[in-house]
Parts: structure tokens; C-alpha cells; sequence
């Protein structure tokens, strides 16, 4: 079997690839270029694979990437969104590039180092949760194309991160011993993302924040600087205030108490299935965020590519920009970019 495994330098590829190659897989590494930042990265992804005696191909796709991902997660946050890069740089960037080159290479299948699992059910190929219930990454796959999931590989998906990173430290010893935990946005530059957005984003102007019922309460000084939950940095009295809305019309900031970010449904749109014929695929279970419980629903799909969701319970701090992730179970089946709310008992 000829493997085609991504490499981005950390323990978790890196024991990817021993695993494939104890299977007695022939496996080849990539590795993405997406940004300037990822030098370090390709000087330890070429020792690793001299390690494991297995050949490196380097792809530069960083125009790719500043085109699909980067400015487009730069104008969600100046409309007020609140985007999730990573989930489209999976389907537009990392996953359309490797699979793009496994077909001009002749590769059997395509492996990544997520913690997720692969498994046919009811006669189809599908995604499913991964055994670290700490570690599932499969919410960050939604949007993978799905003539792709016969070919796709995640060694990691039934281990846990414990056990990876022992084996990791058995057999490539101290390599990994100054290496961070990847964070989520990997392009950001030292600091945090707020810092970026500031230096990315400062032209923008600032405006009012407003209460519900229309009364000012201050200024805000830009909209990107807020999201739907947010109870920091707001500076008003007679709190405390949430944020409930960010209005990109009228260049306001709308906040209420705790009660008002309670959510009674969710409309979605650019949606993407893993499976045919989603709403029969129940009991609905919805994600909100990467790293959030998911709750009983119920789901309608309606015409195009839009789709609403109606939690069980109220949810709060749900803010659009956001991925809306559903599961059957621990099947992945899809899901879309969150564009509006209802508050309860609000229109």
C-alpha cells in the first residue's frame, strides 16, 4: 500500500508515520508550506523523516493558502463574524492539495495525523469520532469532500494522545522535547490572536454599543474586537453585559445580560455532507465549536445550501462565522457556517 502521509513537524504525524510504516506501508512525506512561519517547521519535518528513512516532498502552496483562507478570515472578522479558519483550510487547502498529489503520484490512500477514524457503515466510508474523547478532531474535518473518505487514513484515530506521545519519546528520544502542542490558527505570528487582528485590522472604525433595547452604553472600537459570549474589555457599568449581537450594518455592538444570549435556533448555510439524505441520519446530536458538548436536536434541510437546527435546550454563545457540526452518534455528518440566531423569546 502506497501512503501519502501530510507532516507538519509535530509527534503526532511523526507516530502517524511509524504506525503506516509497522503495517508495512511504503510511505511518502509532505509537507505543506502555507506560510512564512513554517521554516522551522520543514528543517524538523526533513530530520523526522530521516529518521524513519522514508523520502519528503515539499509543496509550496502559500498563495493558495492566503487566497482560500487567510483574506477570507480576515473579512469574516471585519463583517463581525467570528470564522474558524481551519475547517476550510482542511477541505481547500491541506486535503485538495494532498489528494491532488496522490493522483498525479499514484498513492493508494492519503493519511493525516488527526484524531479521528475512518470505518464503512451501513455500506458507505465515513468519518467517526476518535477514542481520545479529548483529542477528537473530526469536527475539524466536516467539510472534507466525500469521495474522499475511501482513500483517507488516520492512523491516531483509535489511540490516545497519552500513548502517541510515549511512543513518540521511545523512539525519536528528545527531538520533540522543546516542540509545543500545535495551536488551532497556525499562521499567526508570536502573540496572541487578538494582537493580530489589532495590527491586521486597526483602520477599522469604532461605534456604539447599545443595549437591546436601543440605548447607548459607549463605543466599541472596531467590530472584530467582539463576539457573541464575549464579557471582557466591554468597559460599561451597571453590568455585567454580554455581547448578543454584533451588527456589521449599523457598526454597532449589542449587549444584554446572560439570559439574552440563550439561542432557541440556528440557521446555517455552505453546507457540506459527509452522508445522503442527512435527516434521516437521527437522532441529530450539534456541535458548536471544536471544543464544546454537543446537544440533541432536531434539523431541517431546506433547498440550496442552508440548513436550520433547533437545540433540545436553549444554547448560548453561539456566534455566526462559527461551524455547526452534526453528528449521528459518533458519525460525522456534516454540517455548515452558523449565519444567524433567534434568541429565545426574541425574533
Amino acid at each position: 500500500m502506497n501512503v501519502l502521509l501530510a507532516m507538519s513537524g509535530g509527534i503526532d504525524s511523526s507516530v502517524a508515520a511509524l504506525s503506516l510504516l509497522r503495517e508495512n506501508a511504503a510511505v511518502r512525506g509532505i509537507f505543506l508550506k502555507m506560510h512564512d512561519k513554517n521554516v522551522i517547521e520543514e528543517e524538523r519535518v526533513q530530520e523526522i523523516c530521516d529518521v524513519l528513512g522514508i523520502p519528503l516532498r515539499t509543496l509550496d502552496v502559500r498563495e493558495l493558502f492566503s487566497d482560500r483562507i487567510l483574506q477570507p478570515f480576515l473579512e469574516e472578522y471585519r463583517r463581525g463574524f467570528t470564522p474558524n479558519p481551519c475547517v476550510l483550510c482542511n477541505a481547500e487547502v491541506k486535503f485538495a492539495v494532498l489528494f491532488r498529489f496522490a493522483h498525479l503520484e499514484n498513492a493508494d490512500r492519503v493519511a493525516t495525523g488527526h484524531y479521528a477514524t475512518c470505518a464503512v457503515a451501513s455500506g458507505n466510508a465515513g468519518i467517526f469520532r476518535g477514542t481520545d474523547e479529548r483529542k477528537d478532531q473530526s469536527y475539524m474535518l466536516y467539510r472534507l469532500r466525500k469521495e474522499w473518505l475511501p482513500s483517507l487514513l488516520f492512523p491516531l484515530g483509535t489511540q490516545r494522545k497519552r500513548d502517541v506521545a510515549r511512543i513518540g519519546q521511545a523512539h525519536f528520544g528528545s527531538l520533540f522535547s522543546s516542540v509545543k502542542e500545535s495551536q488551532d490558527i497556525c499562521f499567526l505570528p508570536s502573540g496572541t490572536l487578538r494582537n493580530y487582528l489589532e495590527k491586521t485590522l486597526s483602520e477599522m472604525p469604532g461605534g456604539e454599543i447599545v443595549s437591546l433595547d436601543g440605548r447607548i452604553l459607549g463605543r466599541h472600537g472596531g467590530l472584530f474586537r467582539y463576539t457573541i459570549g464575549q464579557r471582557e474589555g466591554l468597559g460599561l457599568s451597571g453590568g455585567p453585559w454580554f455581547v448578543v449581537a454584533v451588527d456589521e450594518t449599523a457598526n454597532k455592538i449589542v449587549v444584554g445580560k446572560r439570559e439574552d444570549l440563550d439561542v432557541s435556533a440556528i440557521q446555517c448555510t455552505r453546507s457540506n455532507w459527509l452522508v445522503s439524505d442527512p435527516e434521516r441520519h437521527g437522532p441529530h446530536f450539534a456541535q458548536f465549536r471544536y471544543r464544546c458538548r454537543p446537544v440533541r436536536c432536531t434539523f431541517t434541510l431546506y433547498a440550496g445550501d442552508h440548513f436550520i437546527v433547533t437545540p433540545e435546550d436553549p444554547a448560548e454563545g453561539i456566534a455566526p462565522g462559527q461551524s455547526l457540526v452534526l453528528y449521528q452518534g459518533d458519525r460525522l455528518l456534516g454540517g455548515g457556517i452558523i449565519e444567524k440566531t433567534v434568541r429565545r423569546n426574541h425574533s
